[in-house]
């Protein structure tokens, strides 16, 4: 069982295989050629990550104690359950669109508004309902809202004040709240 800041893939090392993430969290970034790093997605129970084709363009790293299963090409290929296939073709189109919006909103939102899609993005995939909204169940420290946005930690800081203000987001007991409704 992995533990947390186990390095599970190194950016550009071949790679053959997939993982099923049972437990934990697993944090996918890359670097880029400047030496700056940037978190590409996180990893939640019952997603996939890894590659089956060329270098892996990313590192994996346990954020917590995971539980994960793997599997190689030959093992999917030899699966007797067509519905694995297209399971696994499923798992990578979801990974594939949801790195699309992230593209997306990095080019055309501002540094509030890329705040709050990471933050409703996780809690879609990640929350608890509570009174005022949805509770991120994912720990998320302002450096790591800045590398999932592109700006700054400072930036972050500075963005997080008005939208704690405005009510567009809450801050409850170290865990973000998206609310279910802005107030006007």
């Amino acid at each position: 069982m992995p533990r947390a800041g186990q390095v599970l893939l190194r950016q550009d090392e071949p790679q053959r295989r997939l993982f099923l993430l049972e437990s934990g969290v697993v944090e996918l970034s890359c670097v880029a050629e400047s030496g700056r790093e940037c978190v590409v997605d996180l990893v939640l129970p019952g997603e996939v990550f890894g590659g089956l084709v060329g270098e892996t363009p990313f590192g994996a790293v346990a954020r917590e104690e995971c539980r994960i299963v793997g599997a190689g090409l030959a093992e999917l290929q030899g699966a007797r359950d067509p519905r694995v296939a297209m399971a696994v073709a499923e798992i990578a189109q979801l990974r594939a669109l949801r790195l699309a919006e992230r593209l997306r909103d990095a080019l055309v939102l501002d540094a509030a508004e890329r705040v709050m899609a990471v933050l409703s993005d996780l809690a879609d995939r990640r929350s608890t309902r509570t009174p005022e909204g949805r509770r991120v169940d994912v720990s998320i420290t302002q450096e790591d809202l800045g590398r999932m946005t592109g700006c700054t930690r400072e930036t972050v800081n500075r963005t997080l004040g008005p939208l704690l203000a405005e009510r567009r987001l809450l801050r409850r007991v170290r865990r973000f709240v998206v609310p279910y409704s802005v107030p006007p």
